[in-house]
């Protein structure tokens, strides 16, 4: 059976580097998680306006986050605040507000596309609650 070098892992404390690292991701992502569906449940619902400028700016925001890949953004974020504004970001935060702006974008556009769905489905179940919908067996 060929090597394959698992022995690294238990050299040291290899291992608990591997697992603080894991508990790091872990930390973004459930950080990430809790802020971004809040934020995406306010953007689905502004989406869904009629104003045209609001329209349009959360499209633009949608757009941008869906077209732009995520390790750009987060090259943006950590040294372009740094660059631009002279903020010294920590990885982590910027980790956090590139996965935030990402999850608020998604959340948004689920929320977006399923209220009016919604709206339909609560009219269906009353009008067949009351048998005023065409078609349903009486």
């Amino acid at each position: 059976m060929p090597d394959l070098g698992l022995e690294v892992l238990l050299k040291g404390n290899n291992l608990l580097r591997l697992f603080y690292g894991l508990w790091i991701a872990v930390e973004i992502s459930l950080l990430s998680i809790a802020i971004s569906i809040p934020l995406g449940i306010l953007l689905g619902i502004l989406m869904t306006r009629k104003n045209r400028l609001i329209r349009f700016l959360t499209k633009f925001y949608l757009e941008f986050i869906w077209i732009m890949p995520q390790l750009v953004l987060l090259f943006l974020v950590f040294f372009g605040t740094t660059r631009s504004m002279g903020w010294n970001l920590p990885g982590e935060t910027a980790a956090v507000i590139v996965f935030v702006m990402w999850g608020t974008a998604e959340m948004g556009d689920l929320v977006r596309s399923t209220l009016p769905a919604c709206v339909f489905f609560r009219r269906c179940a009353v009008g067949s609650a009351f048998m005023f919908l065409p078609g349903l067996p009486v």
